[in-house]
């Protein structure tokens, strides 16, 4: 239990997505006040750190107030120093109510407070993020040690809900051994890391560069005109509506708090070589490292959700990440459908030879392994995979589930006291799991003080696919919070391919018919771009595969482009379990038409 909590007009800012809405939320009406804090890479860089080896989520900034500079403007309001920034936080959480010959402040609710973002800039290298300031403190006893007070003294300090940050800088945060010899070479490593991070999105650095071009670059400053103030906050909000930058900061952050916490006790995760891991499974699966890492890094920390179009390796890799850090036995897969009720999900209710029973579901049968595992020594996480999970009628078979994780953080999971009490009210017409339920409840009771203890070492990934995209919406957004969520897009080029053509040796291909594969799979993908259909990895293989056996077979001359490529895109197109519609007609229009060329570059 924590000494100090969200007062209940603010309940929920624990938790970042919830935080980034109502901030996105409250800029549809009044616009929120924005704050711009230059400073030198050293101080910026430690602030950060600070926010993922201290109070995991908050960096701090602060002002001087005494020393060899002048003394800041004084707010009238307060007193304190640094008018512009303490006034606005006054402005923004209070509002005035005069009586008689008295003002008193009263605290707003959370529909009509104004947000207070802070723009972190780096000064010799620009905008790296920005946060929502939460509190501000005046305090002379302490100093923040690892910014130099050799000019003055940092009296004014404040925190901030970090909402944003670059990639390239969440990479170095993410480096505990990360070190500089001085501010020139910190600062050329931050260019670098943002100059040539390419998984942050051109229209983010087109944002992030219009900012730039506003804001004051130096000293602590607020804006006071209402243009550009409304361009500063079009561009912020349009990075904070960016789905899959937001989920990016979740999961960084989750990351870390989870590193803090230590969840994992003996057997820790962070024993295992992660780099190895992520090696061995980008060379088996084809997928990039950096997101193969992120997810590791997500599944860490919580739940998540893996959302892509079909054969792309969602269900593959939860799998295979469920093997490397769960270990032998260390999960459990269970694919989703319309029928599923609470009592597949939980437990429940079930007539069998006659009478009514109570039979254990999935979420009971991964607690008891997770005691099981407890009990010998082994603390790593156990997977529950749940394939297609929008298949099921969510509220119905979810409800409860989801009031158990009500978080993607597993300090936040909880078993319903009356789920006990359920099973105990059917004495001895109750399931074998649900039997060891029942005596694991009462170990981990007494073993933990908790008997929720064990839910922090399950972990839940879902898949989902994206020609599905439309029940995203059906899940809900309650369903949505309880999980990160990653988005696996459809692959361009043919790095995939040529990694699968090279790496099976079995296959009885020419090499130039392995060529034309790729090149033809190259060239679809780019004339499609993201219009369905997708050409998966999955779908590939099996057209490559069946192409294979007609080759063996003795059906095709592997010189016989032309016919070798017609079988192909005939196998390719049953792989892609396509029938009728637009997405059809597109592909074999696309398909015409990069056949004519290659076949017509080959006779050449």
């Amino acid at each position: 239990m924590g000494w100090f909590v969200y007062r209940s007009v603010f309940g929920g800012f624990d938790d970042l997505g919830r935080v980034i809405e109502w901030v996105r939320e409250r800029g549809r009406g009044e616009l929120p006040f924005v704050c711009v804090f230059p400073g030198n890479a050293e101080h910026w860089f430690w602030s950060l750190r600070y926010s993922v080896e201290g109070e995991v989520g908050y960096a701090l900034w602060g002002d001087k107030a005494s020393g060899l500079e002048q003394i800041k403007d004084i707010s009238d309001i307060t007193g304190i120093p640094f008018k512009a920034l303490v006034d606005r936080y006054v402005d923004a959480l209070f509002e005035r109510k005069e009586d008689d010959n008295s003002v008193s402040l009263l605290l707003r609710d959370a529909g009509s407070a104004r947000p207070v973002i802070g723009v972190f800039y780096v000064k010799n290298v620009g905008i790296v993020g920005f946060g929502l300031v939460t509190d501000i403190t005046l305090d002379a006893f302490r100093n923040f040690k690892y910014w130099r007070e050799d000019q003055g003294h940092w009296v004014i300090r404040w925190r901030m809900r970090v909402l944003w940050l670059h990639p390239g800088v969440r990479d170095l945060l993410r480096n505990p051994g990360f070190t500089w010899k001085d501010e020139k070479e910190l600062i050329d490593k931050l260019k670098s890391r943002i100059t040539e991070d390419k998984s942050i999105k051109s229209e983010i650095n087109e944002y992030i560069k219009s900012i730039e071009s506003i804001v004051p670059k130096q000293g602590n400053m607020c804006l006071s005109d209402e243009s550009k103030l409304l361009e500063v906050w079009l561009k912020i909000n349009a990075i904070l509506s960016d789905n899959d930058e937001v989920n990016s900061m979740v999961e960084f952050y989750g990351y870390a708090q989870s590193s803090v916490l230590s969840m994992f006790e003996t057997v820790s995760i962070s024993e295992l070589n992660i780099d190895l891991i992520v090696k061995k499974i980008s060379e088996e699966l084809y997928f990039d490292e950096a997101f193969i890492r992120r997810f590791v890094n997500a599944v860490r920390f919580g739940n998540v959700l893996l959302v892509g179009p079909p054969g792309v390796g969602k269900t593959s890799l939860a799998v295979r990440v469920a093997k490397e850090l769960g270990g032998d036995g260390g999960y459990m897969i269970r694919v989703a459908n319309a029928l599923w009720f609470r009592r597949d999900v939980i437990g429940g209710e079930t007539l069998e030879e006659g009478s009514v029973k109570w039979r254990a579901g999935m979420l009971i049968q991964a607690y008891n392994r997770v005691v099981e595992r407890l009990i010998n020594g082994d603390n790593r996480p156990f997977f529950v995979i749940i394939d297609e999970l929008n298949r099921a009628d969510v509220d119905k078979a979810f409800g409860e589930f989801f009031a158990i994780f009500r978080s993607p953080n597993p300090s936040d999971w909880e078993l319903p006291i009356d789920l006990v009490s359920e099973i105990e009210g059917h004495g001895e017409r109750i399931d074998e799991e649900a039997k060891h339920f029942l005596e694991n409840f009462k170990l981990a009771k007494d073993k933990y003080d908790d008997p929720s203890y064990p839910l922090r070492y399950i972990r839940i990934i879902g898949t989902m696919n994206v020609v599905d995209i439309r029940n995203l919406f059906i899940v809900g957004e309650a369903a949505l919070r309880r999980f990160i969520l990653m988005n696996i897009k459809c692959p361009e080029g043919d790095s995939d391919v040529r990694k699968f053509l090279d790496k099976t040796n079995h296959l009885k291909l020419s090499e130039e018919s392995k060529k034309l594969i790729a090149d033809f799979v190259r060239e679809i993908r780019g004339q499609l771009r993201d219009k369905p259909p997708c050409v998966s990895p999955g779908a590939v293989k099996l057209a490559v595969e069946l192409l294979d056996n007609a080759v063996g077979q003795g059906l095709l001359d592997v010189n016989d482009k032309k016919s070798m490529l017609e079988y192909f895109v005939s196998y390719l197109e049953s792989s892609l379990g396509i029938v009728v519609g637009e997405p059809v007609k597109r592909f074999r229009r696309v398909v015409d038409e990069v056949t004519k060329r290659l076949i017509s570059v080959s006779e050449k």
